[in-house]
């Protein structure tokens, strides 16, 4: 398919002018227009480039550059986690006014069918998506995009139920395998769960037959080695979600393995807290096989987990191995037949629901951060863990344990949780910083 692109300014009230990018696909008929809303850098090779997959896909891409109004943002640009974190700070009244200009421009072109057009946030862009949908009626709401929804597909899909965020894998017909917008959509899936109050426990599996097969070859790697800055970008990406975000999440993890899990994939396995597989998943560290070793994380993280033996074993004969197996080294914490996968999951999920939160967040935290210190220094951390447990748990579940064991004789600790966690839904709320019904 070919494509035309062109850099078009349209003018705001305020005089300023905003630039789009604009590919759209040749052909007549009236087309679905898509805005593809980038990093705030302005217009670059790496803004380009994606505009025009979208055009390939056969879209009017039109990707806004919102960077010629960053002087009138409260966080500076550079101050890229920050502004993130900040939520909403950052996108004010003036971006919403510039997407619908941008809207207004696309529905007024001859060759977009009006009643079609959407928004997508590729890569950081998905915050303002998301405050789009809320704030621009311009965007016809069966064509939203959220997190990377494209032509083919989502990359990633999230479901609630219950106090389970499930974060699916949806590569199917690739096996799952990790192309670079489903590294930007995992990051931004687990950074909008950190903070969602109906979140108390994430799951992760695969849509199909697969969990993960590790990357996808060819995005990944042969099409990432003609474009290093944007390789950069999309290997800070798949680092900070698949191990620094998912190892540090503050909620329980539960990776849900239900099938194909290779190379890449190991590392956020190991991150997750649990892990639980279906007897029949295949396991494998095959990248002895086409000439590399395990890299990126894999290596380092497979020694939390796997015995020196069993390890080398693995990485240096690519030998697959199945769930049984994997449960057996203890690469996951138990296997079970495949019909039962779901089942169990929700199980253990419900059973951590029942305890504290904080306490559960404290635990993680300090169990995780203990193998790396000596005696003296883990002493001092978990007493500090403690007293920050106390701090922090409104409920005051460590003075009512406390209390109803030792003097009103009701609660047996080494039974079952304290009462005071079940009585009410438990959400932890990192926002406000309390756990609320």
């Amino acid at each position: 398919m070919s494509i035309n692109t062109a850099t078009v300014d349209i003018a705001a009230e305020d005089g300023k002018s905003m630039g789009l990018y604009v590919a759209a696909p040749d052909g007549d008929g009236k087309k679905p227009a898509l805005l593809v809303i980038m990093e705030i850098f302005g217009v670059n090779a790496h803004m380009k480039d994606v505009t025009e997959r979208f055009a390939n896909e056969g879209y009017v891409a039109i990707s806004p550059d919102l960077y010629y109004r960053l002087d009138e943002r409260i966080i500076p640009n550079t101050d890229r986690d920050g502004a993130f974190a900040a939520r909403g700070t950052l996108y004010d009244t003036k971006v919403v006014e510039d997407l619908n200009r941008a809207i207004a421009y696309a529905k007024g072109r001859a060759d977009v069918d009006p009643d079609r057009v959407g928004i997508i946030g590729y890569c950081f862009g998905g915050r303002v998506s998301w405050m789009a949908a809320c704030n621009c009626p311009g965007l016809a709401a069966s064509s939203l995009y959220y997190g990377g929804q494209i032509a083919g597909g989502q990359r990633v899909l999230v479901e609630k139920e219950d106090g389970i965020t499930w974060v699916i894998f949806n590569r199917p017909e690739k096996r799952n395998a990790m192309s670079p917008q489903l590294h930007f959509d995992m990051y931004d899936a687990v950074t909008e769960a950190e903070g969602d109050p109906e979140t108390q426990v994430m799951v992760i599996t695969g849509a199909g037959s697969s969990w993960c097969a590790g990357m996808d070859l060819k995005e990944f790697f042969r099409e990432g080695d003609q474009n290093p800055e944007f390789q950069r970008k999309v290997g800070w990406a798949s680092q900070e979600w698949r191990w620094r975000k998912l190892f540090t999440f503050p909620k329980p993890t539960i990776a849900m393995v239900n099938g194909f899990c290779f190379g890449g994939a190991f590392t956020p396995l190991v991150a997750c807290d649990f892990a639980i597989a279906s007897e029949d998943a295949l396991f494998g560290l095959s990248e002895v096989n086409w000439g590399i070793l395990p890299g990126g994380l894999v290596s380092r993280v497979v020694t939390d987990v796997m015995t020196l033996r069993d390890g080398l074993y693995h990485a240096m004969t690519g030998d697959p191995f199945d769930g049984k197996k994997a449960a057996e080294m203890r690469l996951v914490n138990y296997a079970v037949p495949g019909d039962q996968l779901r089942a169990e999951t929700v199980k253990l999920a419900k059973k951590l629901m029942e305890k504290n939160p904080w306490a559960l967040r404290a635990t993680k935290q300090a169990y995780k951060l203990v193998r790396n210190m000596d005696y003296s220094q883990a002493e001092d951390y978990l007493a500090a863990k403690a007293a920050q447990i106390k701090l922090q748990d409104r409920e005051g579940g460590y003075d009512q344990g406390i209390k109803q064991f030792i003097d009103d004789k009701t609660y047996k600790p080494g039974l079952v949780p304290w009462p005071g966690s079940t009585r009410i839904p438990r959400r932890l709320c990192l926002d406000s910083g309390n756990p609320t019904a």
